[in-house]
C-alpha cells in the first residue's frame, strides 16, 4: 500500500530520508566608495574678533604689531556613499547525499 504525504510529519506508512546537497557558491562583489561635496563650503564668524599680542614702540619705530583671532564655523556639507556592483553566481563543488551537512575540508593552496 503506497501513500503520499504533502506535510513533513513522520509517516508510519511510509519511509522517511533526507537529501542534503552541499555546494560552494561564489559571487564577486565590487564597492566604490565615493563622497559628493558639491554642495558647497560655508564660513561664519562665531563671536566677536580678538586682539592679543600687543606691541607698540612708539618712540623708536613708531611701529605697532598685534594678533587679530577670530573663531569661525566651517560647513561642510559631504555625502558619502558607494556604488555597488554584484557579478554572476557561480556554483561549484556540488554534491549530493544522505551524510548531512558536514563542514568541507580546509581547502589546501
Amino acid at each position: 500500500m503506497s501513500k503520499q504525504s504533502t506535510d513533513c510529519r513522520p509517516d508510519p506508512d511510509c519511509c522517511n530520508a533526507t537529501a542534503f546537497a552541499r555546494s560552494t557558491v561564489s559571487v564577486p562583489v565590487a564597492v566604490t566608495p565615493y563622497m559628493d561635496t558639491s554642495a558647497g563650503v560655508q564660513i561664519r564668524c562665531n563671536g566677536n574678533a580678538i586682539i592679543s599680542d600687543v606691541e607698540a614702540d612708539c618712540e623708536e619705530t613708531g611701529g605697532i604689531s598685534f594678533v587679530i583671532s577670530q573663531r569661525i564655523c566651517v560647513e561642510m556639507p559631504f555625502c558619502f556613499t558607494a556604488a555597488v556592483e554584484f557579478g554572476d553566481t557561480e556554483l561549484s563543488n556540488c554534491r549530493v547525499g544522505l551524510g548531512g551537512c558536514r563542514p568541507y575540508p580546509e581547502p589546501t593552496e
